[in-house]
């Protein structure tokens, strides 16, 4: 049976230009006893460190599945998040879901309080949380951090990583021998290449996504020859093939070229291939 993913939707824009926030509380309410199980062990784990807890993702944007979709969670701490004990989420996460169902898995990730507000350069926890999520517990540090634009320094992200992405998911896929490991690291590269695909016509986008069906729509016109190969890579995210060859294939193939155009606009935008560029790097 062939999965046809869901088109998803674009990004609210601000007046001033900017990517507003996709997440919406009412998204969440559906999900408030997962919410609350989480908020309650990180308070248990994590005490006077916790500033804030949102949830992210699909659940935030409404997207979300129930019984399928994965809850995204970022904790936002006080002091170093590497210091972090986290043994007590191996069990804490499939205990929520056994508990209270809806989802599938619980993410979870952890972020400086220091680093998030002295962010002059791209974060993609900044920018998540600025951009698709749900506080739902502390203090929302949303309207202090900075505004994002669709433009050169949220492209990289996805650029400048896109090499060494498929050179992992490529090693993974060759060298698993469960069927459920190599169809996630399929799903999970084949999304990152046609976002990286995106972030190609980004800039001249204007308009921000990350759903796989709009980027396709959005690059396939500019790069008409690589048009059946991205269509061919969100299949894949969808519903990723029993043959690891096809999925290694491609990558050899859309994956090269999305490699060596990721390469060019980075000699032109970020030739010392910095990992994170300062928010007002220009076009």
């Amino acid at each position: 049976m062939t999965v046809t993913p869901a088109r998803g939707r674009w990004w609210p824009m601000t007046q001033t230009g900017c990517i507003g926030n996709d997440g919406d509380a009412r998204n969440v309410e559906a999900y408030r006893d997962v919410a609350a199980a989480v908020t309650h062990a990180y308070r248990q784990h994590l005490g006077e460190q916790l500033h804030s807890v949102y949830v992210i993702g699909s659940v935030a944007r409404g997207l979300a599945i129930v019984g399928v979709s994965d809850i995204d969670i970022v904790a936002v701490v006080r002091g170093n998040p590497d210091d972090l004990k986290r043994d007590w989420q191996e069990s804490a996460g499939p205990s929520i879901v056994a508990r209270h169902g809806m989802i599938s898995r619980v993410q979870f990730e952890e972020e400086s309080l220091e680093r998030l507000l002295h962010c002059d350069r791209f974060s993609i926890t900044a920018f998540t949380i600025k951009t698709q999520a749900v506080c739902i517990h502390g203090s929302d540090l949303a309207p202090d951090l900075p505004d994002f634009r669709p433009g050169v320094a949220v492209a990289n992200d996805a650029l400048v990583q896109i090499r060494a992405d498929i050179d992992e998911a490529v090693h993974e896929i060759r060298n698993a021998t469960v069927r459920a490991v190599r169809d996630y690291w399929c799903r999970r590269i084949m999304k990152n290449v046609v976002r990286a695909a995106f972030a190609l016509v980004l800039v001249d986008a204007h308009a921000y996504t990350s759903d796989l069906t709009l980027c396709a729509e959005r690059f396939a016109p500019r790069f008409p020859a690589l048009a059946p190969d991205v269509w061919r890579a969100v299949a894949f995210a969808s519903a990723p093939p029993g043959n690891r060859e096809s999925v290694l294939r491609l990558l050899d193939t859309f994956g090269a070229r999305i490699i060596a155009h990721a390469d060019a606009w980075l000699d032109v935008h970020n030739p010392q291939r910095i990992a994170a560029l300062p928010l007002d790097a220009p076009a």
